[in-house]
């Protein structure tokens, strides 16, 4: 009896490779109005930051504001993730290996 597990838990592997791949269900940004009053004195806005020295795969998050003394300064957080990958040695075998290595910086900004 125990040699028919395996084909059984083959089968329904496979039956279940035939199910449809789940579809994430996020709001789009488009949805998202681009100001939203909170408040009196608070206001949500959708800040178009652009990050010209990160490069491509750079992403600019959680900024955050404070007007003070007629200018406007700007705090948020770039993350950055390197992947390097080169052929390495494990227990006398060569192996592949991935590094990962997860940047992030605060910059700020005053206009």
């Amino acid at each position: 009896a125990r040699f028919v597990v395996p084909f059984v838990m083959a089968g329904a592997l496979a039956g279940l490779s035939f199910l449809p791949d789940p579809q994430p269900v996020a709001p789009e940004l488009l949805d998202i109005p681009a100001t939203r009053r909170i408040d009196n004195v608070t206001v949500d806005v959708r800040l178009a930051l652009a990050d010209t020295e990160g490069g491509r795969d750079a992403a600019v998050i959680n900024p955050s504001l404070l007007v003070h003394g007629g200018e406007v300064v700007v705090v948020a957080r770039r993350h950055q993730v390197t992947t390097r990958r080169y052929v390495g040695a494990f227990s006398g075998s060569n192996v592949n290996v991935e590094e990962q290595v997860w940047h992030s910086e605060i910059l700020m900004g005053a206009a």
